[in-house]
């Protein structure tokens, strides 16, 4: 799926995500389960913090759209969501287009924070700015990256 090479925090991330959609018996990887799991990091909820974001109040509205998801049935197995599927395509293009040799959590972010993803939509609903040009490595200068 990626022409660009992913670093292992954001394959990490991936990991996490697709362990929670399991762990919630859902069919399908979402980007709400991605920002609920980036949001129950350190950084993660440093930069939603930064951003201006309720995370608390935010973390009801995912809940609440995760109920909406089909549980697994039998020996179904989970799958991408077509909108998570195009977030992925945006990030492996954002990366590429910015020449970098990996794609990160921040090339991530910055395309979860879009208007046509749904968590761009309900991160400016819980006090997120819309995006102008600024980047996820814009807000990083404000939170500490882990050594």
């Amino acid at each position: 799926m990626f022409t660009v090479v992913t670093n292992p925090e954001f394959r990490s991330l991936l990991a996490a995500t697709q362990k929670y959609a399991h762990a919630c018996n859902h069919s399908l990887l979402t980007t709400y389960h991605a920002m609920h799991v980036f949001s129950n990091t350190g950084r993660g909820a440093a930069v939603l913090e930064q951003l201006g974001v309720n995370i608390l109040n935010m973390r009801k509205d995912i809940d609440l759209a995760l109920k909406k998801i089909a549980p697994i049935q039998d020996k179904e197995q989970l799958r991408l969501s077509g909108e998570f599927t195009s977030a992925l395509k945006k990030v492996d293009r954002y990366a590429a287009q910015k020449r970098d040799p990996q794609i990160t959590l921040d090339h991530l972010m910055t395309v979860l924070r879009l208007k046509d993803v749904h968590t761009g939509e309900l991160l400016r609903k819980h006090g997120a700015a819309a995006p102008a040009q600024i980047t996820f490595q814009d807000l990083m200068q404000y939170t500490a990256a882990p050594e």
